[in-house]
């Protein structure tokens, strides 16, 4: 798996960000927590990434999102005005009901997430099994939508939750070779709506986009 990532950041970056500022849940179902949508704080940030840092990606190759409604909408938000881009969707980019088995993505990670916290201060609550498994499941089906890369693209965008986006850009700079040091704003930024992290190996480095919490 390292070296497709590589080869993939050889040809376009990643940008990994968690979706714009949403309404409760109108119960605490599973269900009611997929359906939430933007609300118009959401609105106002997808609307000033899109003017603001987004336009710096561009041309964007592939935009990916979870099966939630708040990560489609803010999908779709971002790429209001721009070139028409192919969008997949992840079933196993967070921890809600999957649409393919009808259970819920990774509860051993679920139960104990009732805060934002930067990802050095969530992993010593979660069991290191638990991440890594989100992260090979979440990369298994990034992998096979982006190869062969998007032509004359800049950027490949996924659009997560939370935590999961820290962990997976984790995940991808390590594939890539990225040092400790040179991750530590992954483990130390507290991801903000409609921000996250810009990962390239070209120029190397690994940047955050947007604001934090």
């Amino acid at each position: 798996m390292e070296e497709r990532v590589r080869r993939l950041l050889e040809a376009v970056d990643l940008v990994l960000i968690r979706h714009g500022k949403t309404s409760k849940a109108i119960d605490d179902s599973p269900e009611a927590d997929k359906a939430r949508k933007v609300n118009a704080v959401g609105e106002t940030q997808c609307t000033q990434a899109r003017e603001g840092w987004f336009r710096a990606v561009h041309p964007v190759g592939m935009i990916l999102h979870s099966e939630a409604g708040r990560t489609v909408e803010t999908a779709t938000r971002l790429l209001e005005g721009a070139a028409v881009c192919p969008t997949n969707v992840l079933h196993t980019l967070y921890g809600g009901v999957n649409s393919q088995t009808n259970e819920m993505n990774f509860p051993e990670m679920e139960a104990v997430f009732d805060e934002y916290l930067p990802l050095r201060a969530y992993l010593p609550q979660v069991p290191a099994e638990g991440v890594s498994r989100y992260a090979d499941c979440a990369l298994q089906e990034i992998l096979p939508l982006v190869e062969p890369p998007p032509a004359d693209a800049k950027s490949v965008v996924v659009v997560s939750h939370a935590v999961y986006v820290s962990i997976l850009a984790a995940a991808i700079a390590t594939a890539a070779g990225f040092s400790e040091a040179e991750q530590a704003v992954l483990f130390e930024s507290n991801v903000g709506e409609v921000s996250g992290f810009r990962i390239s190996l070209r120029p190397r480095q690994i940047t955050y986009v947007g604001e934090t919490l």
